[in-house]
């Protein structure tokens, strides 16, 4: 068993199938969660420096606009692995929503 197996399997040690799929959602979310960090950042930059509207549009992005996007899409042409991939795809968009904004507010600053 590796290290992703055993994390699952702390929740449900009697469940295989269940084990492999959690353990394949945790991967995917390994891939991208470092760019969580940076979409945090961001979003407290444009919350500090008065740009409102960028800032909640980003702070709904992750958990709201793109995840909802990301559960439709990936449930309709991948099926499960749409829906296990769908928070990690819904990260990656959201990173990519927050550098333009990011960037926007750096320059705006000088």
């Amino acid at each position: 068993m590796n290290v992703a197996e055993r994390v699952i399997a702390l929740f449900r040690p009697d469940d295989a199938e269940l084990i492999a799929l959690g353990a394949r959602a945790l991967r995917y979310e390994c891939l991208v969660y470092s760019s969580v960090g940076f979409v945090t950042m961001s979003n407290m930059f444009l919350q500090n420096t008065r740009k409102t509207i960028r800032a909640s549009v980003l702070a709904a992005s992750r958990q709201g606009f793109m995840l909802f996007l990301a559960l439709h899409v990936g449930r309709k042409f991948f099926g499960l692995t749409g829906i296990i991939s769908a928070q990690p795809a819904a990260d990656a968009l959201t990173f990519l929503l927050a550098v333009p904004f990011a960037w926007s507010g750096l320059r705006e600053m000088r």
